[in-house]
C-alpha cells in the first residue's frame, strides 16, 4: 500500500512531460507558396508555444507551492522538536529537583532516627529513676494522710 501512495505521489509531483508534437507538414511551406509562411500555420505554432509556456508557468508555481509547502513542513517539525526538547528540559529539571528532595528527605529522616534513638537511650536511663520517685511519692501522700489522721485524732483526744 505505501508503494501506490509512493507512486500517486510521485506521479502529482512530477506530471509526465507533454511531447509538444509539430508535425513537419504543418510547419512548412505549402507547395504553391514556395517561401511564404501562411497565417494558419504561425497561429497555430503561436497557439502550440503559448501553451507551452503557461504549461511551464504553471508547472514553476506548482514547484514553488511545493517548496513553500515542504519547508512550512520542515518549520513545524522544527517548532514541534524544540517544544518537545522543551517539555523533556523541563521533565529533566523537575526530576532533578524531586530526587533532591527525596534525597533531602532521606537524610532528615536519618537524622531524626538518630536523636530519637538517642532520647529512647536517654529514657531507658531516666525510667527507673521515675518509677522510684512515683513509688516514693505515693509512699510521702500515704504518710501524710497518715500524719493528718493522727494530728485529727489527737486533736479529738486532747
Amino acid at each position: 500500500m505505501a508503494w501506490h501512495l509512493q507512486d500517486y505521489q510521485e506521479a502529482n509531483d512530477h506530471p509526465p512531460a507533454q511531447v509538444v508534437n509539430i508535425e513537419v507538414e504543418e510547419l512548412s511551406v505549402s507547395p504553391s507558396v514556395p517561401f511564404a509562411v501562411t497565417p494558419n500555420i504561425f497561429s497555430r505554432f503561436k497557439q502550440r508555444f503559448k501553451s507551452f509556456i503557461d504549461q511551464y508557468e504553471l508547472r514553476e508555481l506548482h514547484f514553488q507551492s511545493l517548496l513553500r509547502s515542504k519547508e512550512l513542513e520542515v518549520q513545524y517539525h522544527i517548532a514541534k522538536y524544540d517544544r518537545e526538547r522543551k517539555a523533556a528540559e523541563a521533565e529533566t529539571n523537575r526530576s532533578r529537583a524531586l530526587n533532591t528532595q527525596v534525597l533531602t528527605f532521606s537524610k532528615t529522616e536519618t537524622e531524626l532516627r538518630n536523636q530519637l534513638n538517642i532520647y529512647v537511650e536517654k529514657f531507658k536511663q531516666v525510667n527507673p529513676n521515675l518509677q522510684n520517685y512515683g513509688y516514693k511519692r505515693s509512699v510521702c501522700r500515704l504518710t501524710l494522710y497518715r500524719l493528718k489522721i493522727l494530728s485529727i485524732t489527737a486533736m479529738i483526744s486532747s
